[in-house]
């Protein structure tokens, strides 16, 4: 299982397209900075609600990860290799989801730094408070991407479809939240608070929570969020997929 990790990691940090994605990604974030920030009131929130925790830093890196870990995977079936070769099928399911957790850290790092740079670069000061707020959205940031990762993980696997992969990270990383934004002016959704129990939802309210002082409350949300969008998804995915007939 280490061994098809580290082959996973070096396929994609030796390309060059995740890079000129993550390039572009950051050229936009940097350009609608640049052009927004002199009519800002409040130069740091402004900062922090732009730059920290980017949310299109981190779509583009999802489709990067989602691409990388599993699109050639499935396209070549060089899967069917691997597991015959011996290794069961849990490892390998294993082996993607950590691939997730390394290179998300890994490129979410690299935004982080990036935003840094933003802040030199801009003179934005920041306190220790201000801080602690852009770290803990990078930390939501991470929990949220590997949540979207692993739903769409399960998808692939059970579907051995790039294209239903690739549509399932889309729609739950985009297409949900937007469709539960516009949900929320309906009145049964407003009733019963029913876009808070979606990935962004509950990690929104645990960040609240920390804000607030409310570790405890926080931390109890956060295992929420991870055995419902994370553990479970990955359990399903182990269960079907060790069963499932491999399609040559």
């Amino acid at each position: 299982m280490r061994r098809v990790i580290i082959a996973d990691i070096r396929r994609i940090v030796f390309r060059i397209w995740p890079w000129i994605f993550l390039a572009v990604a950051f050229a936009v974030i940097a350009g609608s900075f640049a052009y927004s920030i002199n009519d800002a009131v409040d130069r740091e929130f402004f900062y922090l609600t732009e730059v920290s925790g980017q949310t299109l830093a981190t779509l583009v890196i999802g489709f990067v990860l989602i691409l990388g870990i599993f699109g050639d995977e499935f396209k070549s079936m060089a899967m069917i290799g691997i597991i015959g070769r011996g290794l069961n099928r849990d490892k390998f399911v294993l082996a993607k989801f950590f691939d997730e957790i390394i290179l998300g850290i890994m490129f979410l790092t690299i935004t982080a730094v990036f935003a840094v740079v933003i802040a030199l670069g801009f003179n934005i000061k920041l306190s220790s408070t201000e801080v602690s707020f852009m770290m803990l959205s990078f930390i939501m940031e991470f929990l949220e991407l590997i949540a979207y990762l692993t739903i769409s993980a399960m998808f692939f696997f059970l579907s051995e479809n790039v294209a239903m992969g690739v549509f399932a990270f889309l729609s739950f990383e985009f297409i949900i939240p937007v469709a539960l934004y516009f949900a929320s002016m309906l009145a049964v959704v407003q009733r019963y608070h029913l876009d808070s129990y979606y990935v962004s939802g509950l990690l929104g309210r645990a960040f609240s929570d920390f804000i607030m002082g409310d570790i405890l409350e926080g931390v109890i949300v956060i295992l929420i969020t991870i055995i419902a969008y994370i553990g479970l998804p990955l359990f399903v995915t182990m269960f079907y997929f060790r069963k499932k007939e491999m399609e040559f």
